[in-house]
């Protein structure tokens, strides 16, 4: 039978191990969202019209929004992962929105729904979540089983 005692600490490490496995689902889901994208889209080749920023924390990320053709028709969108679109000739400015505009880009686009698109580069922060999430999860699990185990064995 579980002593009262143990019962605080495993439901803590419960809810960390819930909070990682969270981080690694949203990871996979992530991944194969835009992994089912990238095989399946249509590679075409767009323009950056403009940038859009959006507050990330303390700092801003720079979302380009792209222009191409395709069925006939002119499209707009702002590709999935276009924040980390390298910077034309590998160099940097100062301003973000300077850089890209006018920058032609290979985006992919979903065939069924042109508005969708991605830039076919790895996905950064799925791949960060799943890592983080399944390391720090495997360790929590680890040390968390054996503070248990100890535990249990210096009451016994």
């Amino acid at each position: 039978m579980l002593s009262m005692s143990v019962v605080p600490p495993l439901l803590g490490l419960l809810v960390t191990l819930t909070v990682f496995g969270s981080m690694v689902v949203v990871g996979l889901r992530r991944r194969r969202a835009r992994d089912r994208l990238i095989r399946g889209g249509v590679p075409v080749r767009a323009v950056v019209v403009g940038v859009r920023r959006r507050a990330v924390d303390t700092s801003w990320a720079h979302h380009p929004v792209v222009r191409y053709e395709l069925y006939g028709r002119t499209w707009e969108s702002e590709p999935r992962d276009g924040e980390h679109m390298p910077h034309p000739r590998g160099r940097r400015s100062a301003r973000s929105e300077d850089r890209s505009v006018g920058q032609t880009v290979d985006v992919v686009v979903d065939p069924r729904d042109p508005v969708r698109s991605a830039v076919p580069i790895p996905d950064r922060l799925a791949v960060t979540l799943i890592a983080v999430g399944g390391t720090l999860g495997g360790l929590t699990l680890i040390l968390g089983l054996l503070a248990l185990i100890v535990t249990a064995l210096g009451r016994g």
